[in-house]
């Protein structure tokens, strides 16, 4: 469990803030960036899923959102992207 006020909790507020921001990349403002943020957030997903806890089910729900062709990239909460990103810090996997 990550406690607040450490350094593992402020690297778990960076990657969910990362993990929003990519997620809600639109396609109409951000076209060349929309293909980077949703191949750099589909490659993070499968990691996560690859864990046998909690935030792998999250990760296969978020990725189930991902659309190529759709309007945004993803649809995230703030509550799943901090469970994918307090996942992360504690499996050692980076965004």
């Amino acid at each position: 469990m990550i406690t607040k006020g450490t350094e593992a909790y402020a690297s778990a507020q960076k990657i969910a803030n990362k993990i929003q921001n990519y997620a809600s990349k639109e396609r109409w403002n951000n076209h060349s960036f929309f293909g980077i943020a949703l191949e750099d957030l589909a490659r993070f997903l499968s990691k996560i899923m690859e864990l046998d806890c909690f935030a792998a089910q999250i990760a296969k729900t978020v990725d189930s959102t991902i659309d190529n062709h759709g309007y945004q990239v993803a649809r995230c909460s703030s509550k799943q992207a901090w469970i994918l990103a307090c996942a992360a810090v504690e499996n050692g996997i980076e965004f």
